[in-house]
């Protein structure tokens, strides 16, 4: 446990998600769905990752736009 939490303090304040945290940034579409549930479906633009199962179910009122919470 204290290899884990060494390797997250060694980490840069603003990582590069690819390099530092393994993430790999892909374009989503936003989609509401027609029955005024108070969800949003977040869907890959590339098909082949949604036979992966890349998809997001959110609820609307805990989702933000990070550029407006910096």
């Amino acid at each position: 446990m204290d290899t884990r939490r060494n390797e997250w303090k060694d980490l840069p304040t603003h990582p590069d998600l690819k390099r530092n945290l393994g993430y790999e940034l892909i374009d989503l579409e936003v989609i509401r769905p027609e029955n005024d549930s108070n969800f949003l479906v977040f869907l890959p633009q590339d098909e082949e990752l949604l036979r992966d199962d890349a998809f997001l179910l959110a609820d609307e009122d805990i989702v933000c736009n990070v550029a407006n919470n910096r």
